[in-house]
Formats: structure tokens, sequence, C-alpha cells
């Protein structure tokens, strides 16, 4: 089986496709990489989730990577990916390897490959990687370990990570203002990290799922609508102001208003957006996915920003932050990072930032959208749904993609971007995105219009026409 990374690092079901037997492959493959094209004192950490057998693979490959006579650390417990990233940076490594499926469901495991920016790995790096994995297989390569002893150094990543957070937080106007939270972990790496913030900001924390269970209680540590009952109804029972919730691996983040209900990172994004600007003096371009909502555009334009459009995957939009062109990205997915923080998502800062622009505001977020909304000058609606492909449909819905239609839903498409499947802009301004994920067997469609009736009717003819 050919290990392939995708959006964000290599992932597969546990006992299937992510073995141990692929996991030496993949590290001795990164170690082979790092003799030929890195330093081999530069450092290594290594890192994982709550999932099971995550601590094992990570011991595995530490010890992998040990015996090549690289230098190697690992987490002294499951970490936060954005944390992972900040040691590597801050600590000037050579890269590192982050065992984590993110929001995949219990049965997935995964790995992430960080270069020494702490972002994870571009293109161009991940497919020498697989070359080199399948050079090694064909080859039938032995590949040895180390004994877990004194070379191989264990680290904590958490105390240096939250002081970086906390330079980018304005403590100050949480004083006095008692902020009622409810905080849904998932089961994740965010326990302990994100809760302490909250706690050391003066807010008033109700905390779920604050506990590992690497079957993340029968969920998917997903921070999606289904995924958040319980947090909504805690809102609901306590009258708390808002829910914040992270994924298994911290990157990503979700959010829920005073009444329980969800708002999607799409308009989570350009509130935080406006908030920077109008608040923190934020200036520079604006990096966004292509399947991310355009109301970032609306806002961007109105204070003379530009906006630069990516691949979905947000190592696209690290490439844009390690160049120094942008000083805002998200993605609709539920990502986030800002200028002089890291050049990766981070839930734990998104959460912290809504925190903050609530305090600061002293506004409900239901009425922090519908100030966003009168500023923009109309209402946006957003919709987005995937469908499990097997491998015999996936060839059919290709040849789809290749042949792109004069019209969708009625309205004539008058400009195409292939930079990831096909985003279809229409006559209105309303758009279309269709396109493979590049982590599960899955097509996605999204539509983007002005009421949802059209975003309804929109995502109807993209269905029709794409999925056989």
């Amino acid at each position: 089986m050919a290990i392939k990374f995708g959006t964000s690092g290599w992932r597969g079901i546990i006992g299937e496709d992510f073995t141990f037997r692929n996991v030496r492959l993949v590290t001795k493959a990164v170690a082979n990489l790092i003799h030929t094209y890195g330093r081999i004192d530069g450092g290594i950490l290594v890192g994982y989730d709550t999932r099971f057998l995550s601590e094992r693979f990570a011991q595995e490959t530490a010890k992998i990577l040990s015996n090549e006579d690289i230098k190697t650390s690992i987490t002294n417990r499951d970490a936060p990916t954005p944390a992972i990233s900040y040691y590597i940076m801050n600590n000037s490594l050579e890269g590192g390897i982050n065992f984590t499926a993110s929001h995949n469901s219990a049965e997935y495991n995964g790995l992430k490959f960080f270069s020494s920016t702490g972002s994870v790995a571009l293109p161009e790096l991940t497919d020498l990687l697989e070359k080199e994995i399948d050079k090694l297989e064909t080859a039938g390569a032995v590949i040895k370990t180390a004994p877990f002893g004194k070379s191989i150094c264990v680290v904590d990543v958490k105390d240096d990570y939250l002081d970086f957070v906390k330079n980018k937080i304005d403590y100050k106007v949480f004083q006095n203002k008692k902020l009622k939270i409810g905080l849904d972990l998932l089961y994740g790496t965010a326990r302990d990290y994100l809760d302490e913030l909250l706690f050391d900001s003066g807010c008033m924390v109700d905390t779920l799922h604050n506990f590992r269970d690497p079957y993340f209680g029968g969920y998917s540590p997903q921070t999606t609508e289904e995924n958040l009952t319980e947090l909504r109804d805690l809102i609901r029972e306590k009258h708390l102001s808002v829910g914040l919730a992270t994924n298994a691996d911290s990157d990503r983040f979700g959010v829920l208003d005073e009444k329980g209900r969800y708002v999607h990172p799409n308009l989570i994004i350009p509130l935080l957006l406006r908030y920077l600007i109008k608040d923190r003096g934020l200036t520079g371009a604006v990096g966004r996915s292509v399947a991310t909502s355009h109301i970032i555009d609306f806002i961007a334009r109105q204070n003379n920003m530009e906006v630069i459009e990516t691949p979905v995957g947000f190592k696209y939009i690290s490439s844009l932050f390690i160049s120094d062109k942008i000083a805002f990205g998200g993605e609709e997915s539920g990502g986030i990072s800002i200028k002089g923080h890291l050049p990766l998502k981070d839930g734990i800062l998104a959460c912290i930032l809504t925190a903050e622009m609530m305090a600061k505001t002293e506004t409900p977020l239901s009425e922090l959208i519908k100030e966003m909304f009168k500023e923009i000058g109309q209402k946006i609606f957003f919709k987005n749904r995937s469908f499990t492909i097997k491998p015999d449909e996936k060839l059919l819905v290709q040849k789809r993609i290749n042949k792109i239609p004069s019209k969708l839903g009625g309205l004539k498409i008058v400009n195409i971007n292939k930079s990831d499947g096909v985003k279809m802009y229409l006559e209105d301004d309303s758009w279309v995105l269709v396109r493979f994920s590049g982590t599960e067997p899955k097509f996605r469609i999204y539509a983007e219009g002005f009421s949802e009736k059209k975003v309804a009717a929109l995502m109807k003819a993209a269905k029709e026409y794409y999925i056989v």
C-alpha cells in the first residue's frame, strides 16, 4: 500500500494501513532525508495526541531516529500540535513528527511531519518523503531501533507555549468582566492548556471532557455542531456567555453563541479579523483557502487589505506567513493564525481570542454577527456537505470535475479556480467549490450566496451534476 501525505499529513485506520511497520518505514524515510538534506544535530521533536497507541507509535519513532544518530526529543505527555510547532520553532530544531489524526474518528491515527519553520511540511518535502518511503518498501528495508534510554530526551512543551500565547492576548480587557464560558476539550490535548489560559484571564469556566479517552466518547473529536450538543446543553442550563471547543490535537476550534447555537468558523474567522483590525490595529494582507467564506473579502476591502486565496490545507497559508506576505490567515474547517504567532493553525489561540473579543466589546456573539453583516451591507450564507466516495465512483466523479458546466443553478460561471478541485465563481458573486478531501475518502461540495434559498439551489445543482 502506497503511503500518501494529504492536506495535513498521512492518516489511516489503525491496524489496517496505519501500522507499526508503516510507521517505521515513514520514520526511516524521514531519517534518510535528514541525513541527505538536513542537520542530524539539529534535533527532531516527536509528539502525540490522546489516541489509541499514539504514545507507542511516538516511542517507536524516537527509538528509530535515535538509532540513526539524530538528536531526538519526545514530549512527556500528549500535547497540542501548536505547542509542538512552537517548541520546534523556538528551539531551532530541524523538524518534528506528531502522531495525530486531528479531527478524524478514533479508528484513525496519523502522522504530521513538520519542517524547521514549525509548519506542517509542504508538498515539495512530502513528495520527497513519499519517494523515499517507496524506495525503502521496494528494497524490503530492515529498520533498527535504539533502546529508549538516555539518548532520547523527554521534554515538557507546555509552559513556554502558554507564555508565548499569553503575549498575544490583551489580558487587561478581561478584568472585572467575569465572562462565563463553557469549554469542551473533546478528550483531546488542550486540557491544562486552554482551560488554564481562560482561568488565568479571570473567566468563569465550566469544562467538559477534560480527560484522556482514546475513543473520544464514541464520537469523532471534531468541533462540529453535532459533536457539541453537550456543550450546547451546558450553555443553556447555566446561561453561559459562549461555548468554546478544540479538536483532538487542538489546531481547530469550535464556537457556540450565548444561546447554544453553533457558529460556523466562516463567521468566527471574519469576526476575529474585524476585531483585530478595529481594536488591535491589524494591517497587512489576509490569506484564506478556496473553501473559506468571502465575508473575509468584504471586511478586507473595507480596510484596503489584499486577500490571497490558497488551496485547502493550512500549510499553504503557513507558507504565506513564513514568507511574511500576510498578517492574518484562516480556513473554514476551523483554523486561524496571526502574524507574530505560529505559521500553523492554532485552535487554542482562536478560542482565547474569541473570549477576548467578547470581553472587550461586551457584546453577545449573536449581536456581533449582526453588526458585521450590517457593516457589509448584506447577509451571506454558506453551506458545505461531504459524500463518501468508493474507489470506482471516484473515477466517474473525477471525469465530471474535468467537464465544467457553463451554468450552475441557472447562473452563468464567470471565472474558475482549479488550484484545489474546481471553484466556480458565478455571475452574482456567489460561488461553488467541488473537491476531493485530502484526509478522508470523501467528495466535498461548498456553496456561498446571498440567500439560504440560493445556496440550497446551488448545492442541489452541484450534487446532481457531480455525484453519479
